[in-house]
């Protein structure tokens, strides 16, 4: 799983923080009032662009 997720560029957006240590660097973490908000999804798409 390791050699997979390091060809993959991936990003895991929740309002939960139930992640692995290894996935904190693809982590955006939501609001449950507001969702995914511009500045949220602009962290994401960085993550994706990395």
């Amino acid at each position: 799983m390791t050699i997979i997720c390091s060809w993959l560029s991936y990003v895991i957006i929740d309002d939960g923080y139930v992640i692995l240590e290894s996935q904190l660097p693809h982590f955006v973490q939501t609001d449950s009032y507001d969702g995914l908000t511009e500045t949220l999804a602009t962290r994401a798409i960085g993550i994706l662009s990395e």
